[in-house]
């Protein structure tokens, strides 16, 4: 390969790497807030909005188990939208943790 050749392949690798570094965007688990109270945590991240809606991604852990939710709050008046979740809790301890979440 010719000197400028190389040159120009050099200069365009350190400049794909350089723009690859202005453009990085954190993964959902660097972007994760949490919150540890006693005996329970609240880990969660905000995935879209939409007008006065906010959809997250949340993870309850206390004691005794673990919850997987998606929540839609009505950032306006603090409740929630819609909720599902996966996990240990009953459908009435989903729902606390779901209504407690957006309601702060």
């Amino acid at each position: 390969m010719s000197s400028f050749k190389t040159t120009c392949v050099t200069a365009a690798a350190g400049l794909a790497v350089s723009l690859a570094g202005l453009l990085f965007i954190p993964s959902s688990a660097e972007a994760t807030e949490c919150s540890y109270q006693d005996g329970w945590s609240l880990c969660f991240d905000i995935t879209g909005q939409a007008g006065p809606y906010d959809q997250w991604e949340v993870e309850f852990r206390n004691n005794n188990t673990t919850e997987y939710f998606e929540i839609v709050c009505d950032d306006d008046n603090k409740r929630v939208v819609d909720w599902s979740s996966r996990g240990g809790l009953t459908q009435d301890e989903a729902n606390t943790v779901a209504e407690f979440f957006c309601a702060v």
